[in-house]
């Protein structure tokens, strides 16, 4: 194997490197966005169901 075939190799090398290690920070980007997005929603979901249901008074009267 001479200089040549040895250099091509590494560059295939470094660039399949560089493709999985892109893949992979794409894909975390696009799970980020989409627990961001579902979070959200449950969020409001959340909020909406604590404005309908009725929440009694929790005052308690001193005991004289």
């Amino acid at each position: 194997m001479d200089f040549s075939e040895l250099s091509g190799l590494v560059l295939v090398i470094v660039g399949a490197v560089l493709f999985v290690t892109a893949v992979q920070l794409y894909t975390f980007w696009a799970s980020e966005a989409v627990l961001a997005a579902v979070s959200r929603r449950v969020e409001e979901q959340l909020a909406s169901v604590r404005r309908s249901l009725p929440i009694p008074a929790m005052r308690r009267r001193k005991a004289a």
